[in-house]
């Protein structure tokens, strides 16, 4: 998302600042407060309707620019898939039981199990076969005890994007909103920063 400075606070801003650097200053400080202001409320966005925490959401958020040379400033959102331990995941008899929407219910992902992957993360999982759960199994024979080789490969689980997420009109619109508002608030600030002499 990028933002956009208005038309009028453009004009405001060099009706008041007279000199082209100080103009430059009040609008890099502006667009970079308001580009964090941008980070944290995307993140709010998204939270009232995923089931993540504050952290993980931002994990994916990074701010570009503004800096000396180029006052453009834009809010890159990472696309990649969240592992189902992000939202909760709890391992029970019958495999696992994730919430994924804050305003949903939790679903159970039977067969499912939380394990230890090679890379130190901790995921949700399922061997992948067709007759999943179908398998004769012997009495007495302590399956996750045998050797790597005699075991079926595992599947990692994900739940939404938050790419896919904050791309919604839903989200995106009022952040845009948002951003648009706090770039005013922030100009007006900057100007009479600058006009004090900070």
């Amino acid at each position: 998302m990028i933002i956009e400075v208005d038309a009028e606070d453009l004009r405001k801003l060099r009706q008041m600042i007279r000199d082209l650097s100080d103009q430059e200053k009040a609008l890099y400080r502006s667009l970079k407060k308001t580009l964090g202001n941008m980070k944290t409320q995307s993140a709010k966005e998204i939270r009232r309707h995923l089931n993540l925490k504050a952290a993980r959401v931002k994990k994916d958020l990074s701010a570009i620019g503004p800096n000396k040379s180029d006052l453009s400033a834009r809010l890159r959102c990472k696309s990649r898939p969240v592992g189902l331990t992000r939202f909760g995941a709890k391992q029970n008899r019958k495999g696992v039981r994730v919430k994924v929407l804050k305003g949903g219910s939790s679903r159970q992902i039977d067969h499912a199990f939380i394990a230890d992957l090679k890379n130190g993360n901790q995921q949700v999982v399922i061997r992948q076969t067709d007759m999943r759960g179908t398998e004769p199994q012997k009495p007495g024979v302590n399956y996750p005890a045998l050797p790597h080789k005699y075991r079926l490969a595992i599947k990692v689980l994900y739940g939404p994007r938050v790419a896919d997420w904050l791309a919604r009109p839903e989200i995106r619109n009022p952040v845009e909103r948002f951003a648009a508002d706090k770039l005013s608030e922030n100009i007006d600030r900057e100007i009479m920063a600058i006009l004090k002499g900070y």
